[in-house]
């Protein structure tokens, strides 16, 4: 189970919102979700998402581009995608957030140590991570998130970047939310939370 973290981008804003396609062969189009009149709605996971006031939504390609350009900042492999990522956008300044959904296979283990995990990737993908508690939590009723926060230095800018999952429906789901400043990434996050509903 890997949702990889992704360096902060600056896109250009995008004019349509496509709806985004299947996140790959381990999620059916049912579990991947669509954008339907700007909102990305998974009725699979009783799950919308609005855009941030003022955000725009990013397409399949965009998020490809944007995870290259991280990977190549980073001087990790290039022609690799998350497959998982089914949907992002982006405030045009360089923040974005990006949900991933990955299905839990049958014989995994460490979903309960999930954030372990997702923290020795972080150490061994980010140049010289500081790693805190994430304190903004996405959660909402049932629906319980954990993460952490990372902050990292790319080409003499420093990004912060929050990392939080929850299980549902076998699967697990993450939101990968970055900013140029904690104090923007938490009101990222309230936001964020604001715009997330659960049906």
């Amino acid at each position: 189970m890997v949702l990889p973290l992704t360096a902060s981008q600056n896109m250009p804003p995008q004019q349509t919102a496509p709806a985004q396609q299947a996140a790959g062969p381990s999620l059916t189009p049912e579990e991947a979700g669509k954008v339907i009149r700007g909102n990305y709605v998974n009725e699979f996971f009783g799950l919308e998402v609005k855009p941030i006031p003022d955000w725009e939504l990013l397409g399949r390609g965009q998020m490809n581009v944007s995870e290259a350009f991280g990977r190549e900042a980073m001087g990790l492999r290039l022609g690799e995608h998350n497959k998982s990522r089914v949907f992002g956008m982006h405030d045009g300044r360089g923040a974005n957030t990006f949900l991933s959904i990955v299905a839990i296979p049958p014989d995994a283990k460490d979903i309960n140590t999930r954030d372990q995990k997702l923290i020795e990737y972080a150490k061994r993908d980010l140049p010289n991570p500081k790693i805190t508690s994430e304190t903004v939590l996405l959660s909402d009723g049932p629906h319980v998130f954990t993460g952490f926060r990372v902050q990292y230095a790319i080409q003499g800018q420093t990004v912060f970047q929050s990392l939080q999952t929850t299980v549902w429906k076998d699967h697990v789901l993450g939101f990968t939310t970055t900013s140029d400043s904690p104090q923007a990434l938490s009101a990222t996050l309230a936001s964020l939370k604001k715009a997330i509903t659960w049906k």
